[in-house]
This record gives C-alpha cells, structure tokens and sequence, in this order.
C-alpha cells in the first residue's frame, strides 16, 4: 500500500518537476515550518465550517472524518489542532489563508495537476483516500446496473454545474438536470429518472444520517476514470519537513485501515488512491 501510494502521487506531479525546479534551492533555504509550529505546539488547520461529512465547527460529536484526520496528524506530530474555521468556497481566499500562512494545511485538497502547475508556492501531500460521484438507484436493488455504459439508452438524472454533469454531456448520456443533490435524490425516488450520480461522500453521509433501504448506492466497482480523483492535504511547498511528517503519518494510517475507518463512521465509501484519474483517463479518451 505504502509503496504503491507514492507511485500514485508522483506519476500525477511529474508534469510540473520542470516548472518548480527553478525555486527548489530556494525553498530549501526557507523550510522551518515543522520546527516553527512544533516550538509553537500548535498546528492551524483550515477547514470547511460547514461541510460534513468533511468538517464542520458545529458538531463535537461528529465533526467530520478531516476533522478527525487532522487531530491525529497534530496529535503525531505532538502538537495541538487549531481549526481555522472557512467557508472554502471562495477558492482564491482559502488558498490566500494557506500560501500567507493563516494555516499550516488545508484539509481535503483534490490533487489536480494543471491547478499546482500554476501554483507553484503550493503542494499537496500524499492522497489519503479516492472518490468521486458513484450511480444511485431507488426502490428494487439493480440487478444490471454497475456501469455509467449500462445507462447509455437511459436518462441520468444530474447536479446542475458539476463535474458529472459536464462530463455525461461530454459522453452523449442523456441526463436531466437538478439545482441541488435533495432534488436529485426527490426525483430518484419519484421515478423521474432511473439512475442518478451522486457525490460518494455526501451521498454516504446521507444514508448515515437518514437511513432509507430503498435508496442504493452503487459502491463497486470504483466510480469511472473520468469521474474520480485522488484527495490530499494542501500544504506550502516550501514546508517540506513538515509535508514529509505528514506523509508518513499518512501512510501508516493508509496502511493500518484508520482512514478507511474514518470514513465508514461517516457513512462514505472508501477507495484507496486511484491509479487513474481524470487527467490521465481524459488524455486516453480525449475528453
């Protein structure tokens, strides 16, 4: 597991070792920030206020699985978790707060490698899990149903303005289009559509929250190629000593089955790292 990690994570970034290697000496030079937040024994970690299962300030309960995550990596380190608590949505501020040093790791980062290309002060960790948006049925459990091609004389019901929206178009599926993931599942359950795509982490969280045995979430196989990615942990890049503690913890827990335990108490699905995303499917594909 530890091993095939890292060849996930550095088969993603190679395109963009020639872009950094010009400031490799220099942030070298300036790397401290293990030292820094160990003599301060306090690890800042922005994170979603209200974002569950991925995190939230308003539940000790159930805080969400990054929440959770994060306390064991500060806990590792010997250090205290400080939640700077964000809405994530402006992407632009919350990679503000972590580049100017608001805080030390930005939880639940997808790894895409055009969007660190053109970021060069930032890094992501190791990823820790894969996900991506997973088919949903209602009512009698599918007996045929496992692939997005088993729904290809079918309408798939849809998010508006999501990445699986934009790819079923770019597919040919024929899709129907919903404002929210509630309409989306309202609909499932009405029979306005035979299959939907869902978010696997919201979608999970759902069922955990609201248990509905009629409601089926297609959890193998693994979401297509070209609806998946890897998650990681945003971190600047010239803390290097401290990506690197990071890391490790995280492929301890990887290889010890705690994030995939994590998740279950939450109700997500649990994919390890992906071998294949979208930026290497889409080239395959030409989509």
């Amino acid at each position: 597991m530890q091993e095939r990690t890292v060849k996930i994570f550095y088969r993603i970034l190679a395109g963009c070792l020639a872009h950094f290697l010009g400031i490799a000496l220099s942030l070298a030079a300036e790397d401290n920030g293990l030292v820094q937040l160990q003599r301060a024994k306090v690890l800042r970690i922005c994170a979603d206020m209200d974002n569950l299962p991925l995190s939230t300030s308003q539940r000790e309960d159930l805080p969400g699985f990054d929440v959770e995550l994060a306390r064991i990596i500060a806990d590792r380190l010997g250090v205290t978790a400080q939640f700077v608590w964000i809405n994530t949505a402006p992407m632009a501020r919350t990679l503000r707060l972590l580049r100017t040093g608001s805080c030390d790791l930005l939880m639940g980062f997808p790894i895409a490698r055009d969007f660190l290309c053109s970021r060069p002060s930032l890094e992501v960790t190791l990823p820790y899990y894969g996900t991506g948006f997973i088919l949903a049925t209602y009512g009698t459990p599918p007996s045929g149903i496992k692939r997005l091609e088993d729904l290809r004389n079918e309408t798939i019901g849809v998010e508006t303005r999501t990445l699986a929206d934009y790819r079923l178009q770019r597919a040919g599926f024929s899709r129907k289009l919903y404002a929210s993931e509630d309409l989306l599942v309202q609909a499932l359950k009405n029979g306005e559509v035979k299959a939907a795509l869902l978010w696997a982490p919201s979608a999970g969280w759902r069922l955990k929250e609201k248990p509905d045995p009629d409601l089926h979430l297609v959890r193998d196989p693994p979401p297509d190629p070209l609806y998946r990615w890897n998650m990681a942990i945003g971190i600047r890049k010239k803390d290097q000593t401290l990506k690197r503690a990071v890391d490790e913890i995280l492929q301890e827990l990887l290889a010890h089955n705690r994030i995939e335990s994590l998740l279950a108490k939450y109700g997500v699905p649990f994919y390890p790292p992906f071998l294949e995303t979208p930026e290497q499917a889409g080239s395959r594909t030409g989509q």
